[in-house]
C-alpha cells in the first residue's frame, strides 16, 4: 500500500512539474462556465496569461510577444477569429480550440481559417489540459528554435558583411573625403587601360590641384583646410555619371577624374563645369568666408603608350594650367 502510495505520490510530482508548461499564454475571454476552470488552472501551474475579447485589445501589448501558445473556448465565429488573428500575426504561437461538440462549420472554420494546432473538447481535465500545454510549449520551441538560430547566424553574418564592407572601404577610399584613394586610382586606370587595349574603350584624365591649399592651411589651419578638401569632395562625388565617371585623392590636395568614353576636349568640358561649381563653394574661416579654385590638365588615352604615360601628359597639362595663372585647365598637346 505504501508502495502503491509513493509511485502515485511521484506520478502526481511528475504531473504537477511545470518547467516544460509555458510561461505565459494569450486566452480569449467567453462567459463559458469552463474558463474559470482553466483560469484556476493556469495560476495553480503559475502561468501568465492575458485575456482579451477581441485581438485588437491586445495586439501591440508586448506580453504576447513571449507567448507560446493561446486559448480559446470557441462557440462562434468570433473565436476563431481571434485565433486567426493570432495566426496572422504570431505564425508560430501554437493555437488550442475548446469546445462543446462543435458544429461541422465551426470547426471547419477553425481548421481552415485559424489553422488550429490542438482541439480540445470540453470540460477538460487538469491532466489532459497540462498535457496539451506541454506539447503546444515543445512544438512552439520546436519552431523558433531554427529560426532563432537562423536569425543569429544572420545578425553574425550582418555584422561580418559591414566589417568586410568598412575594411574594403579602408582599404579603397580616402577617410576624409570618401573619394576612392591613390591605390584605388592605379587599379581603375590599369583596368581602364587593359579595357582600351583589348576593346579599343577610350577614355580620359584629368589631373587636379587645388589652388593655393599651402596658404588656405598656413593661414586658417588645417581644420579649415580639411573643410576645403571635404567640400571639394562631395562636390565631384555628387557630379559623377554612375559606372562612368571616377573621382580619386590622389594625394594632399591633388585629385584625379578618370571618365569611360569622353575625349579629351569632352573632358575638359566636364571638368570646367565642375570648376564652374567649385568657385561657388565658400569654406567658414571663423568670422571669415572663403573660396577656392584649382587648376587641371587633361589627357585622354589616345595620347599615350602606357599608363605612365598617361599620368606624366595629364600632368604636364596641370603643370601648364598653374604657369598659366591657375584657376583654369588645359588639354596636353604634343605640340606645347
Amino acid at each position: 500500500m505504501q508502495t502503491l502510495y509513493f509511485i502515485h505520490f511521484c506520478k502526481e510530482i511528475r504531473f504537477m512539474q511545470n518547467n516544460e508548461l509555458p510561461g505565459q499564454i494569450i486566452l480569449f475571454k467567453s462567459a463559458n462556465p469552463e474558463q474559470h476552470a482553466i483560469k484556476n488552472y493556469l495560476n495553480e501551474w503559475q502561468i501568465k496569461f492575458i485575456e482579451a475579447e477581441y485581438f485588437a485589445q491586445i495586439q501591440n501589448h508586448d506580453f504576447i510577444k513571449q507567448c507560446s501558445c493561446a486559448l480559446a473556448i470557441i462557440e462562434d465565429q468570433k473565436g476563431v477569429e481571434f485565433l486567426r488573428s493570432i495566426m496572422q500575426y504570431f505564425s508560430w504561437t501554437q493555437r488550442i480550440m475548446l469546445s462543446t461538440r462543435p458544429e461541422v462549420k465551426l470547426l471547419e472554420a477553425a481548421i481552415n481559417r485559424a489553422h488550429i494546432n490542438y482541439f480540445l473538447p470540453l470540460p477538460v481535465s487538469k491532466q489532459v489540459l497540462h498535457t496539451y500545454l506541454i506539447k503546444a510549449n515543445r512544438r512552439f520551441k520546436n519552431l523558433i528554435t531554427p529560426l532563432s538560430k537562423f536569425e543569429a547566424l544572420s545578425d553574425v553574418t550582418i555584422d561580418l558583411l559591414e566589417v568586410n564592407q568598412r575594411f574594403k572601404d579602408e582599404a579603397e577610399k580616402d577617410a576624409l573625403t570618401g573619394l576612392l584613394n591613390r591605390r584605388s586610382f592605379d587599379i581603375y586606370l590599369g583596368n581602364l587601360w587593359q579595357s582600351s587595349v583589348k576593346k579599343k574603350k577610350h577614355f580620359s584624365l584629368a589631373m587636379l590641384d587645388i589652388d593655393y591649399f599651402k596658404k588656405v592651411n598656413d593661414r586658417y589651419g588645417h581644420p579649415v583646410g580639411d573643410e576645403v578638401l571635404k567640400q571639394f569632395g562631395q562636390l565631384l562625388l555628387s557630379n559623377q555619371r554612375t559606372s562612368q565617371d571616377f573621382a580619386f585623392r590622389v594625394g594632399g590636395e591633388e585629385f584625379a577624374l578618370l571618365s569611360i568614353d569622353l575625349t579629351k576636349e569632352n573632358m575638359a568640358r566636364y571638368v570646367q563645369r565642375i570648376l564652374n561649381l567649385t568657385r561657388k563653394l565658400t569654406v567658414s574661416a571663423g568670422n571669415a568666408k572663403i573660396r577656392f579654385t584649382f587648376s587641371a590638365g587633361v589627357a585622354d588615352v589616345s595620347q599615350a603608350k602606357d599608363v605612365h604615360d598617361l599620368i606624366n601628359k595629364a600632368d604636364q597639362a596641370l603643370y601648364q594650367a598653374k604657369n598659366s595663372g591657375r584657376n583654369t585647365i588645359k588639354i596636353f598637346s604634343n605640340n606645347s
